[in-house]
């Protein structure tokens, strides 16, 4: 949002202009005075302050296919195998989102959800700060193969995978040289 002055021949007028963040369509209004233009500059950013925030409640509403199904008994029952296999330890958390997913009807796997906030974060998964506090811990060198030469690449790597519901926290992480690492693969291994 900008307030842009127009010269004309006898005299100046002042133009608001802005993108819509939800249509992405620019709109502009022009004013004969400066003090016009921007109170109108901040009437604008009110209204799309207040449409920001009324798109946000209407996302976190429940659906009414949720309120449906919760007079279900199916739905308890539905509700009980996830707690099941959330206190299963043989399951993962990617597993139980498959399998919610699958019983309300999206076609949304966990790993396309991953992928998605990954590149959201365009690659910078680790914060530097944090992948320096695990260089440090393990003293620059990689926990399969030791190898601590100046020319060895060294990975930051999750010990439990995020596709598998792993954290990017410090107790989590490990060092890995970059051959390690890619031999490594998703495998939840730890030395």
């Amino acid at each position: 949002m900008a307030i842009r002055r127009r010269k004309l021949k006898y005299k100046d007028s002042f133009e608001v202009y802005w993108k819509d963040p939800f249509t992405g369509k620019t709109a502009g209004k022009t004013f004969p005075t400066l003090s016009d233009a921007r109170l109108y500059e901040t009437e604008i950013k009110r209204k799309m302050k207040i449409a920001k925030e009324r798109k946000q409640k209407d996302l976190m509403k429940p659906s009414p296919v949720y309120f449906e199904q919760a007079d279900d008994d199916g739905f308890a029952r539905f509700k009980e195998k996830c707690l099941a296999l959330y206190h299963d330890e043989r399951v993962r958390t990617a597993d139980i989102f498959d399998y919610v997913m699958k019983e309300i009807g999206v076609p949304t796997r966990f790993k396309d959800v991953v992928n998605t906030v990954l590149l959201s974060r365009r690659g910078k998964v680790i914060p530097q700060k944090l992948r320096f506090e695990v260089l440090q811990r393990d003293q620059f060198q990689c926990k399969y193969c030791h190898d601590k030469s100046s020319e060895a690449r060294l990975h930051v790597d999750h010990i439990i995978p995020v596709s598998r519901g792993g954290l990017t926290e410090l107790k989590n992480l490990q060092t890995l040289c970059e051959a390690c690492n890619l031999g490594k693969g998703d495998s939840p291994l730890r030395f």
